[in-house]
């Protein structure tokens, strides 16, 4: 049962992010090239919490403001074109202010999205 765990896992792995082959005068690339989710936390008192997205649930997650993270998107997309990605963010998790912002983006295979919250 463990192996075809393992087999699934990689065959996702796989299908969600496209294999790069360029065969011009001998040379070969065979990386595989996920997109890439950059979140900036602009804020200058909010926390970003959890940031959702299909196939991807970043959570738990403490970007403090002024900083950043980049995520690679490793469990593959659904699609690419108008992803509703919704980031979680407020002072204090656990006090009920916790808010969601929702962004419409796009990504492509091996190139870094942005989202910057408080902007």
């Amino acid at each position: 049962m463990r192996k075809y765990l393992i087999i699934l896992l990689i065959a996702f792995y796989f299908v969600g992010c496209k294999a790069n082959a360029d065969f011009s005068v001998g040379k070969t690339d065979n990386t595989v090239s996920c997109p890439k989710l950059k979140i900036i936390n602009a804020s200058d008192n909010f926390n970003i919490y959890s940031i959702e997205l299909p196939n991807h649930n970043i959570s738990p997650l403490e970007i403090r403001p002024k900083e950043s993270v980049t995520f690679e998107l490793i469990n593959g997309m659904l699609y690419y074109d108008n992803v509703i990605v919704s980031v979680s963010y407020g002072v204090t998790r656990g006090t009920g202010n916790v808010h969601t912002a929702y962004y419409k983006v796009n990504f492509s295979d091996g190139e870094t999205t942005v989202i910057t919250l408080g902007e």
